[in-house]
């Protein structure tokens, strides 16, 4: 008979394991508008763009709850290309988009047309319904 220990750890090593393959980190985030809508254009895929800001509360609540739960990853690495801005980085950028608060999230079709946004934090049920929508348009 195996010992416990042995068994254990091992569990809890592949159990560590896939929690860290679906992060924020994981998804490639593009950080280039230019970029993102090169790539869109060439996918065919909408676009999700994520404005954040380092001392927003609900953006961190965003990367870590909704943006890291697997079926949120497989739908953005499998449906959208993704593109994360910065309110106080990119300001340039920010200024020409109507935010209303932070987090918002942003979907634009290929072409780079908006398709709807929500400002305010979403939790991963209400995400997926909401990117699956914005699909559809």
């Amino acid at each position: 008979m195996a010992h416990p220990r042995r068994i254990f750890f091992p569990t809890i090593t592949l159990a560590l394991g896939l929690l860290a393959t679906h992060s924020f980190a994981e998804v490639r985030w593009h950080r280039d508008t230019d970029a993102a809508l090169r790539k869109a254009s060439q996918t065919q895929k909408p676009i999700l763009v994520f404005v954040t800001a380092k001392w927003c509360h609900f953006c961190d609540r965003m990367k870590n709850e909704v943006w890291a739960d697997p079926q949120i990853c497989e739908v953005m690495r499998d449906d959208f290309e993704v593109l994360q801005l910065d309110g106080d980085n990119d300001r340039a950028t920010v200024s020409r988009l109507p935010i209303e608060g932070y987090p918002t999230t942003f979907v634009f079709d290929s072409r780079g047309q908006l398709i709807t946004k929500h400002a305010g934090f979403l939790p991963a049920d209400r995400m997926e319904t909401f990117l699956r929508l914005a699909q559809r348009q």
